[in-house]
């Protein structure tokens, strides 16, 4: 079974990053399960954010096989949820920040391809993706934001962060 794992041992934040920092930072993961690739990201003001890149379909289902903890049997039961294959692009806009480890977001678009998904389907999945974000991130005992918000086009980064994320296999 694979395994994600952040180290107990942490280190305190307090930065503003640029757009491209954080592209380069996302972009360096090596994990092989990691399924996004050509990442950009561009903040705005006000909490404004938009990401794009490109999604491998069948390593995002190991990715949540992953972090949910499931079994590879249950891989028919996620890819169920997820009609794509390939690599296909995506593109979000949206509006939110961290505060105190309280997740405040807004998808105010959604692209995949081309194809512009419907507000009332981003927004029936919205609940999800925040629980997810909640569960599988912020409830970590050595994640810690106190604040994470794009301001004035830069990523604002206070609070605590893992030393060493890691896969075990």
């Amino acid at each position: 079974m694979i395994e994600f794992d952040f180290s107990t041992k942490t280190h305190h934040v307090n930065q503003t990053l640029t757009s491209p920092q954080v592209t380069a930072w996302i972009n360096q993961r090596t994990w092989k399960h990691y399924p996004f690739s050509n990442l950009q990201i561009k903040f705005g003001q006000d909490g404004q954010a938009q990401v794009s890149g490109n999604v491998d379909i069948k390593k995002l289902i190991t990715y949540f096989q992953v972090i949910e903890g499931s079994s590879p049997n249950d891989s028919t039961k996620v890819s169920s949820y997820i009609p794509l294959s390939g690599n296909p692009a995506f593109y979000l806009d949206f509006t939110g920040d961290i505060e105190n480890n309280q997740v405040d977001l807004t998808l105010n678009q959604v692209k995949i391809g081309n194809l512009s998904i419907p507000r009332g389907l981003v927004s029936s999945y919205t609940l999800r993706l925040l629980q997810f974000i909640e569960k599988n991130t912020l409830s970590h005992p050595s994640v810690n934001f106190r604040e994470l918000r794009p301001i004035n086009g830069q990523l604002k980064v206070v609070g605590t962060l893992p030393d060493i994320e890691s896969v075990k296999q």
